[in-house]
């Protein structure tokens, strides 16, 4: 191929994404989110508000992801400082059980272009329904997120 066909083709394919809305989603990705992998399996999640600050960084986030290893997909953590609420949302999509593609803006499903704000609500189709979300409780300093009831 040569280089005009490859910006050509390039260009077209970006045009798709643009239309399809999944642009921003896939730019916005390329973020690293603050986390946390969990190696042994528990049912009830500690995780200290200290975490939600990038350590090399020291900026703060809102939302930081939750790796349990012995689990099929991340948890996204989200505070709202302006509620001091924090929900935990399980990243599968509610479409088609895809990994979900979290951001500091919103959720993103690469597969089928669904998106969901930061309370697992649905903003586009074709996904219909809201993310799983775990419970939470907050004591002290340290958010506890229970997998299982």
């Amino acid at each position: 191929m040569n280089r005009r066909s490859f910006l050509k083709q390039s260009c077209f394919s970006c045009a798709n994404l643009v239309a399809l809305g999944a642009l921003p989603a896939l730019l916005e990705g390329c973020i690293a989110l603050p986390t946390i992998n969990f190696q042994q399996a528990k049912n009830i999640l500690e995780i200290d508000k200290q975490q939600f600050v990038n350590p090399k960084t020291k900026v703060k986030s809102n939302v930081l992801l939750l790796r349990p290893t012995w689990m099929n997909y991340d948890i996204l953590l989200v505070h709202n400082e302006q509620e001091k609420t924090y929900t935990a949302l399980y990243m599968k999509c509610s479409h088609e059980d895809y990994r979900l593609t979290p951001t500091e803006n919103g959720i993103f499903c690469s597969a089928h272009g669904s998106a969901f704000d930061l309370q697992g609500n649905v903003k586009k189709s074709p996904a219909l329904q809201a993310l799983k979300t775990f419970p939470t409780q907050i004591i002290n300093d340290t958010i506890y997120v229970q997998l299982k009831s």
